[in-house]
């Protein structure tokens, strides 16, 4: 399964989380023929790394937070850090490079159990990344990742995870940032409204009305039906016989937000 990195251009990284999220949760929800839960758990995880960017960005050390929360400390051993475009950089900055991650943004992942491993641009060196993750599976099935239990065992919402928590604390302190950015360049000043206005959005989707945090304390499951329309940003259907109780509660919410 390929997914969406976080700092897409053109997805939100709310949108991205609710994406792998949701295809999470519905792969370890899932059930057999018989009504079986199937409970399908990945073998492990390739997270890759620009090794031709000089330095970590700050972006991508948020990011990177947001994934380790969505992974948890007991999956972290079945995480491949995969550095990729060496032929964009010489060998020795980009094994200076390597160790720096080791020694700092990536320790903690390290001594969770996570191996490091380069991509070399060849269909031999994919493999070979990939068969160091099913050899570890035939050894010991992985445990679901930590978004997973809590989205299917303990019923979370979304935001209400760790990583949406995680997701929301970073676009908090980006806001902040781009709050206390001054500049006399009028463009400049535009870019920097529009993003705000950007990140605001972002930051709203990632919080839960309490009249939706009402309905999963009462375990009704409207509030994971609700938590699906606020992510893909469209309406819900119309009252009706079989969702009148839906209908009440978009009524009352909406003069909340």
């Amino acid at each position: 399964m390929d997914t969406p990195g976080f700092a897409d251009t053109h997805v939100d990284d709310a949108d991205i989380l609710k994406n792998i999220a949701s295809w999470l949760e519905t792969m370890y929800d899932s059930r057999d023929s018989h009504g079986h839960k199937g409970e399908t758990k990945l073998a492990g995880i390739v997270y890759l790394h620009d090794i031709s960017l000089s330095r970590m960005l700050e972006s991508t050390r948020k990011n990177l937070d947001v994934f380790q929360k969505l992974c948890g400390e007991d999956a972290l051993k079945r995480v491949v850090l995969c550095t990729t475009k060496w032929s964009d950089v010489y060998q020795e900055d980009g094994e200076r490079r390597t160790e720096q991650l080791k020694e700092n943004d990536w320790k903690e992942m390290i001594k969770g159990g996570s191996t490091v491993r380069e991509f070399e641009d060849s269909q031999k060196s994919a493999w070979d990344v990939i068969a160091s993750i099913i050899a570890k599976d035939q050894l010991e099935k992985m445990d679901a990742l930590q978004i997973q239990e809590e989205l299917v065992e303990a019923k979370k919402l979304i935001p209400d995870t760790e990583a949406g928590r995680q997701l929301r604390y970073s676009l908090d302190q980006l806001l902040k940032s781009l709050k206390q950015a001054s500049t006399k360049d009028s463009s400049r000043r535009k870019e920097l409204d529009a993003q705000i206005a950007a990140i605001r959005d972002q930051i709203r989707v990632m919080r839960v009305p309490v009249t939706q945090r009402i309905f999963g304390m009462l375990d009704l499951g409207v509030d994971k039906i609700l938590d699906k329309f606020i992510f893909m940003n469209t309406t819900p259907p119309p009252p009706s016989r079989g969702n009148k109780l839906l209908g009440k509660f978009f009524s009352v919410s909406a003069d909340q937000s």
